[in-house]
């Protein structure tokens, strides 16, 4: 049996040189395309940035408060106490400073600043007595340095040997007695001083204990701070009244605005930020647009509403153009505006963000990476955040970046 053999370099011999190439670089190709269909390449994101840089905060505290009525007035006390008797009723006609009630401890603060002011009046007496006393030692001592003056004019015209018998049957001093007399005045002098000074400050003492007996008689009388017309009274007599609880309330009829006002509660951490005058934004979702005010009144007393563990203080805010739609007891939200913050080290709002429930930014290296780096937060505003943990120059991002 005979075989065939096929010489292969025969035929590879007569195989053009450029299909080989062509054959290479077709399976090249198709398997560059296999590589970007198993591993596709991602899409390089341009990540927008911003520099930390010196800036102004705006900074501004959030609270909820109750639209009032101005025209209705609660009084209150700041001390407190047993009410003893009501010198009033519900719709009794009352003017500003008249008393509505008094405290049981009234009759004996009473007495006790009667006392401290006639005390008072013992101490001024006993200032006007040394007064007196040291203007005419004063006069004296001036009467004596003029007749010294006088005396010396005369001793010098003397022109006769037996010099002091003369000046002795002349009635006059010698110089060494008139020496010893000033002495003794300006001696005198200084003590009728001191003691007038002693009687002062005695004096001052007196009237201080004297309006500090006011202020406590003040304290056990409720008095109305308008003109108006009582509407309740909220404590019977002989009941314990709180310090600042409500005691009763009014209709003020001695103004004739119809403005409204916010009764507002701020954290005690926030109230040392807010001053009276500062700037409020009103808004609610009741009440159509949004509306402006200013900072009243910061009461200085603390409360503990809700039973919260931090005190609150009232806040009162004068609305400048209410609305009709504005109701007693509705509820809004309120901005205040506090001091700016001038070179504040400060990101955009944008920058800050959340990682493994840290706050931070994302700082740019050199190599055009971003790292998480942890800041502080110390305040902000609307637009930027004024914070702690980086420099100024360094470019963060405004936008998170891919891991």
């Amino acid at each position: 049996m005979s075989s065939v053999r096929t010489d292969t370099s025969l035929i590879a011999s007569k195989i053009p040189r450029y299909v080989y190439v062509a054959g290479v670089s077709v399976v090249t190709l198709g398997l560059i395309a296999i590589y970007m269909v198993i591993h596709p390449q991602k899409e390089k994101i341009q990540i927008p940035i911003a520099e930390v840089r010196y800036g102004t905060v705006y900074p501004y505290v959030t609270v909820t408060g109750t639209i009032v009525d101005q025209d209705i007035v609660s009084i209150s006390s700041s001390a407190g106490g047993q009410i003893a008797k009501w010198m009033v009723h519900v719709g009794s006609r009352v003017k500003a400073g008249q008393i509505l009630a008094y405290f049981s401890n009234y009759s004996i603060n009473q007495e006790i600043y009667e006392d401290l002011r006639k005390k008072y009046i013992e101490a001024q007496e006993i200032v006007a007595d040394d007064q007196r006393e040291e203007a005419l030692l004063e006069a004296e001592q001036n009467a004596a340095n003029l007749n010294a003056v006088t005396s010396g004019s005369r001793r010098d015209n003397q022109q006769l040997i037996g010099q002091s018998e003369q000046l002795h049957s002349n009635g006059l001093q010698s110089p060494a007695q008139e020496e010893v007399q000033q002495d003794q005045n300006a001696i005198n002098l200084l003590s009728a001083e001191e003691a007038t000074l002693q009687a002062e400050q005695a004096a001052i003492e007196a009237k201080l204990d004297m309006l500090t007996a006011l202020q406590s008689l003040r304290n056990s009388e409720l008095t109305s701070p308008v003109n108006g017309e009582i509407t309740s009274l909220q404590v019977p007599a002989g009941a314990q009244l709180s310090p600042y609880q409500e005691a009763c309330t009014l209709i003020s009829t001695t103004s004739t605005d119809a403005h409204a006002k916010v009764v507002a509660t701020i954290n005690a951490q926030d109230v040392s930020r807010v001053h009276v005058g500062e700037h409020v934004d009103i808004s609610s979702p009741d009440i159509s647009g949004s509306f402006t005010g200013t900072v009243e009144l910061i009461s200085p007393f603390a409360v503990n509403q809700s039973q919260l563990s931090d005190y609150q203080y009232q806040v009162y805010i004068e609305i400048n153009h209410a609305s009709p739609q504005m109701l007693n007891g509705m509820s809004v939200n309120c901005s205040i505006y506090t001091s700016p913050i001038r070179h504040a080290v400060i990101v955009p709002a944008d920058a800050v963000m959340v990682n493994n429930g840290q706050l931070g930014v994302y700082v740019r290296d050199s190599s055009g990476r971003f790292k998480f780096t942890p800041v502080k937060i110390l305040s902000s505003d609307a637009l930027n955040v004024q914070v702690q943990g980086v420099k100024v120059g360094m470019a963060v991002a405004t936008k998170r970046p891919q891991e």
